[in-house]
């Protein structure tokens, strides 16, 4: 098993201060967007997501999308292993990761979350 090289730094966080981002992340998602619902991306985007939803006191779903393989391979694109909650439709959303740099992961959700639902372009 081979470890894997990160060029990003870590900062560790207590569990109050973690707590604390949360809540600051879920006041300006409140004053700037107003989710119906927040969807976590399984695995480590999870727990904020369920964190952020509850301080907003909406409903909190997961769906998983990874970039690891079998036998812990790390595939240039994440993918999709689990469909967007179907309870989304006609929702406002949040998706909530843990961290994004290229965007892929977030803009996978986003495909998935609006397949449960298309947007109605009027006439």
């Amino acid at each position: 098993m081979s470890s894997i090289e990160s060029p990003f730094e870590y900062l560790d966080l207590s569990w109050e201060m973690f707590g604390e981002l949360c809540r600051a992340l879920a006041l300006k998602v409140a004053r700037d967007y107003d989710p119906d619902v927040v969807v976590g991306i399984a695995r480590a985007g999870a727990l904020p997501g369920a964190v952020v939803a509850t301080i907003l006191g909406v409903d909190f779903y997961s769906m998983i999308i990874s970039r690891k393989g079998d036998h812990d391979d790390v595939r240039e694109r994440p993918e999709g292993l689990s469909a967007a909650p179907s309870e989304v439709a006609g929702q406002r959303v949040l998706i909530v990761d843990e961290v994004t740099t290229s965007g892929a992961t977030l803009r996978l959700a986003l495909a998935a979350v609006r397949a449960t639902y298309p947007l109605e372009v009027p006439a």
